[in-house]
């Protein structure tokens, strides 16, 4: 699961967030244009110069994380706040819901790259360099745009990853 399908899914949804947010994607071409220049390749120094990048990305794994939730077992009794969990015990992290709470992100349900630092563990993120490659070597080259099968706002259905119910659609102009 932490593998190509996770990668391709954040890609889709950060694709579809791009092209019904069109002033955000030019934002963010602009960003990579200005620091890739000319070059055929995107080099690891050209991705930590792309600050906007990273928050695009980020972004897209806050709002549609790959795996809605995680579990583990505890490995030993532990107590805290006056609450047990006892060793062998199955702990379930709720990814998506921590991911889209209020009391952690101002107008959780709207995609905003400014929308402030990540803190704490108010945030689990997964794959991340092959989709910084990915969209900086695709987005100088093409534009996405809704199609009238774009939906807004997406509806879910989780089969142990998270998925648009009805399909990611998006037209795609190369430039």
């Amino acid at each position: 699961m932490a593998g190509y399908e996770t990668t391709a899914s954040t890609l889709a949804f950060l694709t579809h967030s791009l092209a019904v947010h069109p002033g955000i994607q030019e934002r963010l071409r602009q960003e990579i244009l200005e620091v890739v220049g000319d070059s055929d390749t995107v080099t690891y120094d050209h991705l930590s110069q792309m600050e906007y990048l990273d928050c695009c990305v980020n972004e897209t794994l806050r709002m549609y994380p790959p795996a809605v939730r995680t579990e583990r077992q505890c490995n030993t009794t532990w107590t805290y706040n006056g609450v047990t969990v006892e060793k062998g015990d199955i702990v379930a992290i709720p990814i998506y819901a921590i991911h889209h709470d209020p009391a952690y992100w101002p107008d959780p349900e709207q995609f905003n790259p400014d929308s402030g630092i990540i803190e704490h563990f108010d945030y689990l993120g997964f794959a991340y360099f092959d989709i910084k490659v990915m969209m900086a070597s695709t987005l100088p080259k093409f534009r996405f745009e809704r199609s009238s099968r774009t939906e807004e706002p997406l509806t879910f259905e989780t089969i142990g990853l998270l998925r648009a119910k009805n399909g990611l659609w998006v037209n795609v102009e190369k430039l």
